[in-house]
């Protein structure tokens, strides 16, 4: 697969075994990379315009010892885990 080749392309022309990149509005979590998605979920260029439908996500990276986990943290369907609240600055620029 092309694009594969290409980021491991960048892994080692980097000295690099790991690569994290912003949101393109997908999550991806593989052996070498990992990419979140978007705090807010999908939206109507992501959905039209990238034709990339995507879940409010993000990636926690735990790194110990030479080890690394990740794990893509579903945020639009958290189970039971508690959120804390927001502040809602809507109308607070004009």
């Amino acid at each position: 697969h092309k694009s594969r080749d290409n980021r491991d392309h960048v892994l080692l022309r980097h000295g690099a075994t790991f690569g994290i990149c912003g949101h393109v509005h997908e999550t991806m979590v593989d052996g070498n990379w990992a990419r979140s998605a978007s705090l807010c979920g999908t939206d109507d260029y992501a959905d039209h315009g990238l034709e990339v439908g995507s879940r409010a996500s993000q990636n926690l990276i735990h790194v110990l010892n030479g080890r690394r986990n990740v794990i893509a943290l579903d945020l639009e369907n958290p189970g039971d885990i508690e959120g804390y609240p927001m502040v809602d600055y809507r109308g607070v620029f004009g």
